[in-house]
């Protein structure tokens, strides 16, 4: 329930009402939120197969760490500093940084449970996390959105991020052959 939608980036700059968006002029509201969009997706791009890489080493909890401190700092960023060109920039590239470790999310959802339970896994994985979005989107960020503030809505979205990093560390993780990998458990 961490997460929100890309909209939300895209509806919070063009709030600001600029005429452009770091120098680059905008002739329509529309535009600011493609530009938003191309940056995450180039971003993600470009750091989507060598965090996957990195991810295949040692223990995928860390990258779901960086994931979710990329998430929290993005979030922080659209917070404190989004009436800030800048800030919004920044919002942006944590953002489409976090969405690169989606790969290296899906390996260790996958180490996270037997093999032959894996199926059922994900799709349990997908109904959840997408039930968990709509009402991340519709009673978290929407109605403080509506009723606080753009700003205070992206905070409010940390507080379950923050509570899923502390269950991290007792997730067990399971080796290729489905049995629970004890050099790699928890410590």
């Amino acid at each position: 329930m961490g997460y929100f939608s890309g909209a939300f980036m895209m509806n919070f700059a063009a709030l600001q009402n600029s005429s452009d968006f770091l120098g680059i002029p905008l002739k329509h509201p529309g535009q600011l939120g493609a530009i938003i969009m191309t940056l995450q997706n180039v971003l993600c791009a470009m750091c989507s197969y060598p965090v996957g890489w990195l991810s295949d080493y040692g223990d995928r909890r860390k990258a779901v760490l960086v994931c979710a401190l990329l998430l929290l700092s993005s979030m922080v960023s659209f917070g404190f500093f989004g009436y800030w060109q800048w800030g919004i920039f920044l919002g942006v590239l944590f953002y489409g940084l976090q969405y690169s470790l989606q790969g290296a999310l899906m390996a260790f959802l996958s180490s996270s449970m037997p093999s032959n339970l894996q199926g059922t896994g994900f799709g349990v994985f997908f109904s959840v996390s997408g039930t968990a979005i709509l009402i991340s989107n519709a009673f978290i960020m929407g109605t403080v959105w509506e009723y606080y503030s753009p700003n205070t809505a992206f905070f409010a979205v940390c507080i379950p991020v923050v509570i899923s990093l502390l269950f991290l560390p007792f997730i067990r993780v399971y080796s290729a052959c489905g049995e629970c990998d004890s050099s790699v458990e928890k410590k």
